[in-house]
Order: C-alpha cells, then sequence, then structure tokens
C-alpha cells in the first residue's frame, strides 16, 4: 500500500506542469536574490532560489541580471565571479545558459556606457573570470560584439579584458587564451591596421600590450 501511495504522488509530481515565469517575474526574483547575495555571500542560498524559479530556462537572465547588480556593487565584483564559478563548476547553470546571459549583457554594453563610463573596464574583470572558468572564449567575444566594432566598445571589451587577465592571472594564463591577429577581429575592416591599434592602445593608456597583441 505504501508502494502504491509513493507511486501515486510520483505521477502526480510527474503531471502537474513546471510553472514558468514571465520575464519580469525572473528579474524581480533575480534581483531580490542579489541584493541577499550582497549581504550574506551564500552560494546554497542562491541554488535554492534558482531551483524555486523552476525551469532552468530562465537561468541565462538571471545570469544577465546579475551582471547589471555588480554595476551598483562594484566592490564585490570578486564575489559575483566566485559565485559564477561555484554555479558553473557544480553545473547549476549550464555554460550555455551563462553564454546566453552574457550575449544580453554584451547587447546592453553601450546603453550601459552612458551611465557607467568605465563599463567597460568593469565588465572585464567578470568577462575575464568566465574566460578562465572556460565558459567562453576571445573567439567567442569577438563574434558576439561585433556589431559593437563601430563604436569601439567591442574592442575596449577585449583590451581591458586581456589587461585585467595579465593583471590578475599573469601573462602565461592570458597567452593562452590569445591567438596571432586575434586583436584584429575587435575592429572594423577600415581600421585592421598595426597604427590604428598601437594609436588606439596610447590612448587608452595599454601600451604595455602592444608587444603581446601586435607582431612586429
Amino acid at each position: 500500500e505504501e508502494e502504491e501511495q509513493e507511486e501515486k504522488k510520483k505521477e502526480e509530481k510527474e503531471e502537474k506542469p513546471e510553472k514558468v515565469l514571465s520575464d519580469d517575474e525572473v528579474k524581480k526574483k533575480a534581483q531580490d536574490m542579489m541584493d541577499e547575495f550582497y549581504i550574506c555571500f551564500e552560494t546554497e542560498e542562491i541554488r535554492f532560489c534558482l531551483e524555486e524559479m523552476g525551469s532552468s530556462s530562465c537561468h541565462p537572465l538571471v545570469v544577465f541580471t546579475a551582471i547589471l547588480s555588480i554595476f551598483e556593487k562594484l566592490k564585490h565584483v570578486d564575489k559575483l565571479n566566485g559565485l559564477f564559478k561555484d554555479l558553473h563548476a557544480d553545473k547549476t547553470i549550464s555554460t550555455e545558459h551563462f553564454k546566453q546571459g552574457f550575449v544580453m549583457f554584451f547587447k546592453n554594453i553601450e546603453d550601459l556606457m552612458m551611465d557607467y563610463p568605465l563599463a567597460s573596464s568593469i565588465a572585464a574583470q567578470f568577462i575575464g573570470s568566465a574566460m578562465v572558468e572556460n565558459i567562453f572564449d576571445f573567439e567567442f567575444l569577438a563574434n558576439e560584439t561585433k556589431e559593437l566594432q563601430l563604436t569601439r566598445a567591442s574592442l575596449d571589451l577585449f583590451l581591458f579584458t586581456v589587461d585585467w587577465l595579465i593583471q590578475k592571472k599573469g601573462e602565461d594564463v592570458c597567452k593562452s587564451k590569445l591567438s596571432d591577429g586575434l586583436v584584429m577581429k575587435f575592429v572594423a575592416g577600415d581600421k585592421r591596421t598595426n597604427d590604428f591599434i598601437t594609436s588606439y592602445l596610447e590612448r587608452k593608456k595599454l601600451m604595455h600590450l602592444k608587444p603581446l597583441l601586435l607582431s612586429e
């Protein structure tokens, strides 16, 4: 009889449709979740909240909302990176969903730059960390920021991420993520010259990157 009851409960659970939240509901829950995280820094609490949200289809929007939240909590960037690392390592959020969340962010970076002039250098901190965790690579960044080439936002994201990797993880780690001529994939076709890159590095006070990015 107990077995029958267990079987019945199992069937009822399977028949119960999974609740799908609206985008607005996901954003609200994700923002509340992150507000709480910045107080207690409990990864387990985040896992519980994600489970409560139901379908994993909301995870890209959660990642995007979490990224946006850090612009008001800059001193906690390392905490956000640690959270993403944990959630990726145990597959609470899949690599694909992380990528989709970052793509949402890339599509909004130009708007963010209006409110946060240093948005690219801020973003480099969690983009670089995501690369260290092999969530995505520079090729992915280049492909997903093609539309940002004309405003130089794509190039800024690339350069500041390279700089962050060198400063935080060391030149060897950074080199392992780069390939010959990679920098040219972040600029519009008519600007793909060493002279342009050199002058841009000089303007951004990043000339120390030149030996790493340009072959003589």
